[in-house]
């Protein structure tokens, strides 16, 4: 009982109030435009470590985890699109920003993870 307690002071939450959702840190990719289509691939680096995901909606925002984004500090993310019969639709852009932190199980209770935002489009 008292180790129940002590845990519930140091973490903010006792194990029991915690729940088990998961999460990834990465990058919430958002595309705008007529250009973009299911079948596309979506670059984002971060700190020279790269991960592709594929747009398989095309309701936004497509999630690319990338376990660089470990931290709210300001980071930067380079964000290329493809498509493997188009070409390249947008080249790799550079963005700066800063994620944010998100513990989906609450203050104290694990995971922690690390989310940033761009917005994109094909057009000038």
């Amino acid at each position: 009982m008292a180790a129940a307690a002590a845990a519930t002071v140091l973490t903010g939450c006792a194990p029991s109030d915690c729940s088990d959702a998961g999460a990834v840190s990465g990058i919430s990719v958002t595309l705008s435009g007529p250009e973009f289509s299911i079948g596309d691939i979506v670059r984002v680096c971060v700190d020279n470590e790269c991960a592709e995901a594929p747009v398989v909606d095309t309701e936004p925002p497509i999630f690319v985890a990338n376990n660089k984004v470990d931290s709210q500090a300001e980071v930067a993310v380079v964000l290329s699109v493809s498509n493997p019969s188009k070409g390249p639709i947008i080249r790799p852009t550079e963005f700066r920003i800063r994620p944010k932190r998100l513990q989906p199980n609450g203050p104290g209770c694990d995971p922690v993870a690390y989310v940033g935002a761009v917005s994109a489009s094909a057009s000038p």
